[in-house]
């Protein structure tokens, strides 16, 4: 039996060459190398008694088990330097408190080597059955392509490289959702298009980008700690859940005002007029008022109903079924929020679902569809007349195309059925959400309130809700006097003459108002030349340039990071507010 045995992992080229070239001294004698990649009973070994070999190596010496830092220092102490690599490695793990702070880098590494070569960590499961949220990735893969066909053909936004890697990503990873390379291509692309975009209005991008942030958060934990890819999704699995309980609070809430309520002016009203067989119907007021008392009805059911586990499935089957409703209106391109939203209904999945899914024959075939020539073909056609109709904004129609994805994983959710172990194996429980989890939470809970405090309009979740806070009065039925404590609401302006500026432009023509942080901030960023005219608290300004605001600038604004954040869509000030896509 060999003194000294050493347990690695062999598809880990730096933890391979350092076992091969390992000498050690004389009275170690000669190791025994395991690969424990093709000795699983050695894994089962291990993991029996609490060591995880994804998290270090092991080494057996004399009768003792060393682990991870313990075990690297051991081989430093017992190697005798025969090559530079050998010999930096001891170097570095020589003494107790060095090997302890370095190993984790050295396992970090590992774990990105791994990654970046395709390969599957020691003690990961393989296969859609074993996949804690395959219907979730492949979501959030087709959310990757639609958010980069909404900037092209709907937001008419200036595109980076990361936008359109973003696109290619999510679908690729639409394609191959249990691809653990797709899925960290896409979080770091949307990452980095993230923030070469902002500020913007979107709240689909908001909630993305929220989610994004925790996934980066979750990843960057689970591989300082070398947690697996299991722990790493069930890490910020709660974060989506949470994002998701949040968009449906201010769903709600800011929908709690007259002129929501108002049929004449009603978003509600609005969208679904827009949405084909409708339009007819639409004219009844009765219709009118279902649509509108029934919107807040179904958000606030949606909500109750993934909170119980109980009824959790009803509510991911309502969930996916209302955000299809709304894909379907013409009015605006509302298909890459909807996907968004159902990928993060997907998260609500308890574990038995997936594992009933996976035995299922008939999405098996339909999985299986996908891997075969006719079925890339079908996909490809369906994404590019997607894109066919995106271009000419026929919204209704993307919609109805976009609607062969939730029909099929709605069956899906139904096919799963409703098991009783489910109420205890799958609760929200608020103990399985990091504490930098209720951190985001609370984030993305301000910023919804933000608009009361008088700080931001745009993106606060205030999707199509006749909302107003603006001009020093509010039409809110809960929170109805004028936001504060922040003055940036109340104060207006009236372009008259734009000066050449594009969005000037669009706001004096639509009849809109500019917010005066807003104004200041867009004067600031003009062209030195560019002369504007506007009215403010009823006093006419004509022919202003940037040299004339500059002790405005210097007074009322902030750093171009902090205006990012502080963004402000177009005011209406009409009474009753009619519905935008701006609210």
């Amino acid at each position: 039996m060999a003194a000294i045995r050493i347990y690695y992992d062999g598809d880990c080229p730096f933890c391979s060459r350092y076992a091969r070239y390992l000498r050690l001294q004389a009275h170690a004698g000669k190791p025994e190398l395991v690969d424990l990649r093709r000795d699983p009973a050695a894994r089962k070994h291990f993991a029996a008694q609490g060591y995880a070999p994804d998290k270090g190596m092991l080494v057996e010496y004399r009768g003792e088990l060393y682990a991870g830092a313990r075990a690297m220092h051991l081989l430093s102490l017992l190697s005798t330097p025969s090559t530079r690599f050998n010999a930096f490695v001891a170097w570095l793990m020589s003494r107790p408190s060095s090997a302890t702070l370095l190993y984790p880098l050295l396992r970090m590494g590992r774990a990105a080597v791994l990654i970046c070569l395709g390969r599957r960590a020691l003690e990961s499961e393989k296969g859609w059955r074993k996949s804690p949220h395959g219907f979730f990735f492949f979501a959030f893969g087709l959310f990757g392509f639609l958010h980069l066909l909404i900037y092209i053909f709907s937001y008419g936004v200036a595109l980076y490289p990361t936008s359109y890697l973003a696109g290619l990503f999510g679908a690729l990873l639409a394609l191959f959702p249990l691809s653990r390379r797709l899925f960290l291509a896409l979080i770091v692309t949307l990452a980095v298009d993230g923030v070469l975009h902002a500020p913007i209005f979107s709240n689909h991008t908001l909630i993305k980008n929220f989610f994004v942030l925790g996934v980066l958060v979750a990843g960057l934990e689970s591989w300082i700690r070398g947690e697996s890819w299991a722990w790493f999704v069930q890490r910020f699995a709660p974060a989506g859940r949470w994002l998701l309980l949040g968009m449906y609070f201010f769903g709600v809430f800011h929908k709690l005002n007259k002129d929501f309520l108002n049929p004449e002016v009603s978003c509600a009203v609005t969208l679904l007029e827009q949405v084909p067989f409708a339009g007819a119907l639409i004219h009844f007021e009765w219709i009118q008022l279902a649509s509108i008392y029934g919107t807040l009805v179904v958000e606030t059911v949606i909500a109750l109903c993934l909170l119980v586990p109980a009824s959790r499935n009803l509510g991911i089957f309502l969930g996916i079924a209302f955000h299809s409703l709304l894909a379907l209106s013409g009015y605006a391109m509302y298909a890459p929020f909807s996907t968004l939203s159902i990928a993060l209904h997907c998260l609500f999945l308890p574990p038995f679902a997936h594992a009933q899914l996976a035995g299922n024959r008939r999405i098996n075939a339909w999985l299986g569809l996908s891997r075969r020539a006719l079925g890339v073909a079908l996909l490809l056609l369906w994404v590019v007349l997607l894109a066919c109709l995106a271009h000419v904004k026929a919204f209704d129609q993307f919609g109805l195309l976009w609607l062969l994805f939730p029909v099929l994983l709605l069956w899906a959710v139904y096919a799963s059925g409703q098991a009783p172990e489910s109420v205890q194996a799958h609760p929200v429980a608020v103990t399985r959400t990091p504490v930098w989890g209720w951190i985001l939470l609370a984030l993305f809970m301000f910023n919804g309130f933000a608009p009361y405090l008088g700080l931001k309009t745009a993106q606060s979740i205030n999707m199509f809700a006749n909302l107003r806070l603006e001009g020093g009065t509010g039409n809110h039925l809960v929170l109805p006097w004028a936001p504060r404590p922040f003055g940036y609401l109340k104060d207006t302006v009236e372009i008259v003459e734009p000066g050449g500026v594009g969005y000037f432009k669009f706001v004096k023509q639509s009849d809109l108002r500019l917010t005066w942080y807003d104004f200041l901030n867009r004067m600031e960023r003009a062209d030195a030349a560019t002369r504007v005219s506007y009215r403010r608290n009823g006093v006419y300004y004509e022919g202003i340039t940037q040299s004339d605001l500059r002790d405005s600038f210097a007074n009322t604004l902030h750093a171009r990071w902090i205006r990012s954040w502080l963004h402000f869509t177009p005011v209406n000030l009409k009474d009753p507010k009619p519905c935008a896509r701006n609210n």
